[in-house]
Protein backbone atom coordinates (compact mmCIF):
# COMPACT_ATOMS: atom_id res chain seq x y z
CA UNK A 1 0.00 0.00 0.00
CA UNK A 2 2.86 1.79 0.20
CA UNK A 3 2.75 4.89 -2.22
CA UNK A 4 -0.95 4.76 -3.08
CA UNK A 5 -2.87 7.93 -1.96
CA UNK A 6 -6.43 7.05 -0.08
CA UNK A 7 -8.99 9.06 -2.85
CA UNK A 8 -10.66 11.72 -0.56
CA UNK A 9 -14.42 11.01 0.48
CA UNK A 10 -16.73 13.85 -0.73
CA UNK A 11 -18.56 15.72 1.96
CA UNK A 12 -22.66 15.84 1.68
CA UNK A 13 -23.97 19.22 0.69
CA UNK A 14 -24.28 21.08 -2.22
CA UNK A 15 -22.41 22.89 -4.48
CA UNK A 16 -22.40 26.99 -5.05
CA UNK A 17 -23.65 25.80 -8.15
CA UNK A 18 -26.32 23.92 -7.24
CA UNK A 19 -27.10 26.18 -4.44
CA UNK A 20 -27.64 29.25 -7.65
CA UNK A 21 -29.93 27.16 -9.20
CA UNK A 22 -31.84 26.43 -6.19
CA UNK A 23 -32.21 29.74 -5.63
CA UNK A 24 -32.79 31.00 -9.07
CA UNK A 25 -36.15 28.58 -9.25
CA UNK A 26 -37.15 29.13 -6.00
CA UNK A 27 -37.32 33.38 -7.51
CA UNK A 28 -39.03 32.15 -10.26
CA UNK A 29 -41.94 30.14 -7.87
CA UNK A 30 -42.21 33.31 -5.65
CA UNK A 31 -42.86 35.63 -8.57
CA UNK A 32 -45.84 33.54 -10.43
CA UNK A 33 -47.17 32.63 -6.65
CA UNK A 34 -47.12 36.84 -5.48
CA UNK A 35 -48.13 37.17 -9.50
CA UNK A 36 -51.24 35.02 -9.19
CA UNK A 37 -51.98 37.23 -5.69
CA UNK A 38 -51.68 40.40 -7.04
CA UNK A 39 -53.79 39.25 -10.10
CA UNK A 40 -56.44 37.74 -7.76
CA UNK A 41 -56.89 40.82 -5.42
CA UNK A 42 -57.06 42.61 -8.43
CA UNK A 43 -59.83 40.72 -10.11
CA UNK A 44 -61.75 40.90 -6.53
CA UNK A 45 -61.50 44.49 -6.47
CA UNK A 46 -63.00 44.79 -9.64
CA UNK A 47 -65.52 42.34 -8.99
CA UNK A 48 -66.67 44.48 -5.87
CA UNK A 49 -66.26 47.66 -7.93
CA UNK A 50 -68.62 45.92 -10.43
CA UNK A 51 -71.13 44.87 -8.01
CA UNK A 52 -71.49 47.86 -6.75
CA UNK A 53 -71.93 50.15 -9.93
CA UNK A 54 -74.60 47.26 -10.66
CA UNK A 55 -76.83 47.91 -7.19
CA UNK A 56 -76.35 51.25 -7.85
CA UNK A 57 -77.55 51.34 -11.97
CA UNK A 58 -80.24 48.98 -10.46
CA UNK A 59 -81.65 50.89 -7.64
CA UNK A 60 -81.25 54.48 -9.50
CA UNK A 61 -83.53 52.72 -12.54
CA UNK A 62 -86.03 51.85 -9.76
CA UNK A 63 -86.23 55.28 -8.25
CA UNK A 64 -86.22 56.78 -12.00
CA UNK A 65 -89.58 54.63 -12.44
CA UNK A 66 -91.39 55.52 -9.59
CA UNK A 67 -90.91 59.01 -10.74
CA UNK A 68 -91.49 58.61 -14.20
CA UNK A 69 -94.48 56.66 -13.23
CA UNK A 70 -95.91 59.77 -11.24
CA UNK A 71 -95.47 62.20 -14.00
CA UNK A 72 -97.90 64.73 -14.13
CA UNK A 73 -99.67 65.34 -17.57
CA UNK A 74 -99.68 68.97 -17.49
CA UNK A 75 -99.15 71.55 -20.30
CA UNK A 76 -96.90 74.22 -18.72
CA UNK A 77 -96.29 78.06 -20.17
CA UNK A 78 -94.11 79.22 -22.73
CA UNK A 79 -94.50 82.87 -23.15
CA UNK A 80 -97.79 82.75 -24.18
CA UNK A 81 -98.13 79.26 -25.24
CA UNK A 82 -98.70 76.31 -23.33
CA UNK A 83 -96.91 73.44 -24.12
CA UNK A 84 -96.58 69.46 -23.37
CA UNK A 85 -94.69 69.77 -19.75
CA UNK A 86 -91.98 67.60 -20.85
CA UNK A 87 -88.95 68.26 -23.09
CA UNK A 88 -85.57 66.71 -23.76
CA UNK A 89 -82.33 65.34 -25.27
CA UNK A 90 -79.74 63.10 -25.53
CA UNK A 91 -78.16 64.78 -22.40
CA UNK A 92 -81.14 65.88 -20.29
CA UNK A 93 -84.78 65.67 -19.70
CA UNK A 94 -87.24 67.66 -17.61
CA UNK A 95 -90.97 66.96 -16.69
CA UNK A 96 -93.32 67.67 -13.50
CA UNK A 97 -94.11 64.93 -11.15
CA UNK A 98 -94.70 64.60 -7.53
CA UNK A 99 -92.22 65.34 -4.85
CA UNK A 100 -89.92 62.97 -3.80
CA UNK A 101 -90.22 61.66 -0.48
CA UNK A 102 -86.28 62.61 0.20
CA UNK A 103 -87.07 66.67 -0.53
CA UNK A 104 -89.80 66.35 2.43
CA UNK A 105 -91.65 68.53 0.27
CA UNK A 106 -95.44 67.88 -1.45
CA UNK A 107 -97.41 68.80 -4.61
CA UNK A 108 -95.65 68.67 -7.72
CA UNK A 109 -92.01 69.64 -8.65
CA UNK A 110 -90.30 70.07 -11.56
CA UNK A 111 -87.93 67.02 -12.02
CA UNK A 112 -84.29 66.97 -14.38
CA UNK A 113 -82.35 63.85 -15.35
CA UNK A 114 -79.11 65.05 -16.24
CA UNK A 115 -75.91 63.74 -17.82
CA UNK A 116 -72.39 64.84 -17.27
CA UNK A 117 -69.41 64.07 -17.69
CA UNK A 118 -66.91 64.47 -14.99
CA UNK A 119 -62.96 63.86 -14.78
CA UNK A 120 -63.66 60.10 -13.82
CA UNK A 121 -66.04 59.43 -16.42
CA UNK A 122 -69.69 60.19 -17.20
CA UNK A 123 -72.29 60.68 -14.42
CA UNK A 124 -75.96 60.38 -14.05
CA UNK A 125 -77.70 62.97 -11.49
CA UNK A 126 -81.40 63.56 -10.26
CA UNK A 127 -82.64 67.12 -9.51
CA UNK A 128 -86.03 68.55 -8.13
CA UNK A 129 -87.29 72.52 -8.41
CA UNK A 130 -90.44 73.87 -7.27
CA UNK A 131 -93.28 73.56 -9.79
CA UNK A 132 -95.06 77.04 -10.65
CA UNK A 133 -97.38 76.44 -12.88
CA UNK A 134 -97.53 80.45 -13.45
CA UNK A 135 -94.00 81.05 -13.62
CA UNK A 136 -93.17 81.95 -17.45
CA UNK A 137 -89.73 82.29 -16.82
CA UNK A 138 -87.44 80.27 -18.87
CA UNK A 139 -87.10 77.29 -16.23
CA UNK A 140 -83.17 76.28 -17.06
CA UNK A 141 -82.82 79.72 -14.53
CA UNK A 142 -84.49 78.22 -12.10
CA UNK A 143 -81.96 76.83 -9.29
CA UNK A 144 -82.26 72.54 -8.91
CA UNK A 145 -81.12 70.25 -5.87
CA UNK A 146 -79.56 67.53 -7.54
CA UNK A 147 -78.34 63.83 -6.39
CA UNK A 148 -76.02 61.61 -8.55
CA UNK A 149 -77.79 58.30 -9.15
CA UNK A 150 -74.70 56.74 -10.68
CA UNK A 151 -71.16 57.57 -11.60
CA UNK A 152 -67.99 56.36 -13.19
CA UNK A 153 -69.73 55.24 -16.51
CA UNK A 154 -67.98 55.42 -19.83
CA UNK A 155 -71.20 56.41 -21.75
CA UNK A 156 -74.85 57.55 -21.27
CA UNK A 157 -77.60 58.36 -23.32
CA UNK A 158 -81.01 59.02 -23.11
CA UNK A 159 -83.82 58.71 -25.69
CA UNK A 160 -87.37 58.69 -26.35
CA UNK A 161 -90.40 56.95 -27.87
CA UNK A 162 -93.81 58.14 -29.59
CA UNK A 163 -95.30 60.88 -31.58
CA UNK A 164 -93.95 64.17 -32.04
CA UNK A 165 -96.30 65.69 -34.76
CA UNK A 166 -99.64 64.92 -35.18
CA UNK A 167 -100.14 62.89 -38.22
CA UNK A 168 -96.39 61.00 -37.33
CA UNK A 169 -95.76 57.74 -36.63
CA UNK A 170 -94.18 56.38 -33.46
CA UNK A 171 -90.26 56.15 -33.23
CA UNK A 172 -87.51 57.06 -31.53
CA UNK A 173 -86.44 59.96 -31.29
CA UNK A 174 -82.64 60.96 -29.61
CA UNK A 175 -84.88 64.57 -28.28
CA UNK A 176 -88.41 65.52 -27.36
CA UNK A 177 -88.92 69.01 -28.81
CA UNK A 178 -90.36 71.37 -27.43
CA UNK A 179 -94.12 71.93 -28.64
CA UNK A 180 -94.56 68.54 -29.13
CA UNK A 181 -97.84 66.92 -30.08
CA UNK A 182 -98.38 64.66 -27.46
CA UNK A 183 -96.01 63.06 -24.30
CA UNK A 184 -93.48 60.63 -25.58
CA UNK A 185 -94.94 57.11 -24.97
CA UNK A 186 -91.57 55.25 -23.00
CA UNK A 187 -88.07 56.79 -21.85
CA UNK A 188 -85.13 54.64 -22.05
CA UNK A 189 -81.55 55.34 -20.50
CA UNK A 190 -78.56 53.11 -21.86
CA UNK A 191 -75.60 53.53 -20.18
CA UNK A 192 -72.14 51.43 -20.40
CA UNK A 193 -69.71 51.10 -17.55
CA UNK A 194 -65.54 51.57 -17.71
CA UNK A 195 -64.74 47.97 -17.05
CA UNK A 196 -62.92 45.64 -19.96
CA UNK A 197 -65.56 44.22 -20.73
CA UNK A 198 -68.41 46.86 -20.82
CA UNK A 199 -71.58 45.90 -19.25
CA UNK A 200 -74.38 47.65 -20.71
CA UNK A 201 -77.66 48.59 -19.02
CA UNK A 202 -80.92 49.64 -20.51
CA UNK A 203 -83.80 51.13 -18.50
CA UNK A 204 -87.27 51.76 -20.42
CA UNK A 205 -89.38 53.82 -18.18
CA UNK A 206 -93.40 53.69 -18.97
CA UNK A 207 -94.85 56.89 -19.87
CA UNK A 208 -99.11 56.35 -18.96
CA UNK A 209 -99.92 59.57 -20.21
CA UNK A 210 -97.76 58.46 -23.77
CA UNK A 211 -101.16 59.06 -26.10
CA UNK A 212 -102.63 62.42 -24.04
CA UNK A 213 -102.32 66.08 -23.87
Amino acid sequence: HCGRENPVKRLGGFTLVELLVVITILGILMSVAFGSVRAGSKSMAAGVARADQTEETRASGDFLRRRFAQLAPLMWQVGDNEEVALTGDGGKVEFVTTAPAATMGSGLMIARLVIERADDGVEVWFGVAPYDPGNTERREQIAVSKTRLISDLATARISYFGVQEEKGMPDWYDNWQPGAFRYPVAIKLETTSMDDLPVINRYVFRIATGYQT
